[in-house]
């Protein structure tokens, strides 16, 4: 038997599988397959001249509809047996309707009538029984497969969160690689600055312990966590502009944690240079009540800065973006003659897991 797990269905079809309705339904179910004898027996319609046939009938239908749906369904059928489920059940239905046609007509009667009637009769309650049971099979099967498609449903959102934990887990460990280096680098030059860099790594740590914990962010917090870290990041390159600029309201928004800052940190490292040539960074954020547009774009040295480690943190938030945002966003990479340039769109309102 199917377990009755309907944690995550649908709320329209949640009521259908509910257990403790459950043997309301097969009450409901019978009542309607023997509308005829209970219409009669209530004085609706014509009053049957044998009714004490109808527990034997009923007794037996339930037989034959049971052991298909509760045997037969799980034995062949949901196990791709097609051939065999076909098989037992027309056996089943042909008893079932041998012995019904037994049970209704006396021996005496069926010497009695021409074979033609009585072959007539036999596949009237042969093709009776094979509905009764084609119907009480394909809700089983309409149960089965919304219950399982519902797992299958719940199943994929379990992997997509754990994998997008595992992702955002690998960026910021690489981020904080990165700016214990930085700090480390600093110290050197200015320790009073040094102590800065701490307090401003601080609350970076801060929001990535306390804040990103969640799947959406308030989009004023993700950006303060990316102005901390170009702070942290520029407090050693003297030779360097930048430029950040916000238009429309931020506040109120919502986005994934960690989105940003893997690009960020890819155009800082790519506008280094071994000859501390002047670069720039441009950064722009482009907000409306649906939709953002993310734009940096990062000068290109003449000769780079060879790096040993890289590309990780960015093919990372690809990832997390193709989970997070499947069909909600497009990310443009621009590769020019002097810059270097990526613009994300997402879509704010429709990105949810």
């Amino acid at each position: 038997m199917i377990a009755e797990n309907t944690a995550p269905l649908k709320r329209p079809v949640e009521w259908l599988f509910n257990s403790k309705l459950r043997w309301w339904f097969h009450v409901l179910f019978w009542m309607f397959i023997y509308s005829d004898e209970l219409l009669s027996l209530i004085g609706i319609t014509e009053e049957l001249e044998e009714i004490w046939y109808i527990p034997f009938t009923l007794l037996v239908d339930m037989i034959v509809v049971y052991a298909v749906i509760y045997i037969m369904l799980p034995l062949f059928l949901f196990v791709g047996k097609i051939k065999g489920f076909i098989f037992f059940s027309l056996l089943l239905i042909t008893l079932n309707a041998c012995i019904l046609f037994l049970l209704w007509n006396p021996l005496e009667t069926i010497q009695e009538e021409p074979w033609s009637f009585l072959i007539t009769m036999f596949l009237s309650v042969f093709v009776n029984t094979g509905l009764m049971v084609g119907f009480a099979s394909g809700i089983k099967i309409f149960k089965h497969y919304i219950i399982n498609e519902s797992r299958l449903k719940k199943l994929e959102t379990d992997n997509l969160k754990t994998e997008l934990v595992y992702l955002k887990n690998q960026i910021n460990p690489h981020f904080l690689f990165n700016s214990l280096n930085n700090i480390y680098v600093l110290n050197r030059k200015d320790p009073n600055q040094a102590s800065e860099s701490i307090l401003t790594l601080s609350d970076l740590l801060r929001y990535q312990l306390y804040e990103c914990n969640q799947e959406r962010v308030g989009l004023q917090n993700e950006i303060n966590n990316l102005k901390n870290f170009i702070e942290l990041e520029q407090l050693r390159k003297d030779n360097s502009e930048l430029e950040f600029n916000i238009n429309g309201e931020v506040l109120g928004k919502k986005i994934a944690p960690y989105i940003f800052i893997p690009f960020v940190e890819n155009a800082i490292k790519h506008s280094s240079s071994s000859n501390n040539e002047l670069s720039f960074l441009k950064i722009k954020f482009d907000i409306t009540d649906r939709h953002l547009k993310f734009i940096v774009e990062n000068s290109k040295p003449e000769l780079p800065l060879i790096t040993e480690t890289g590309g990780i943190g960015l093919i990372n938030v690809k990832r997390r973006l193709e989970l997070v945002y499947p069909d909600n966003h497009n990310l443009e990479i621009i590769d020019e003659k002097k810059s270097y340039k990526v613009i994300l769109s997402i879509e704010l309102n429709n990105a949810n897991i």
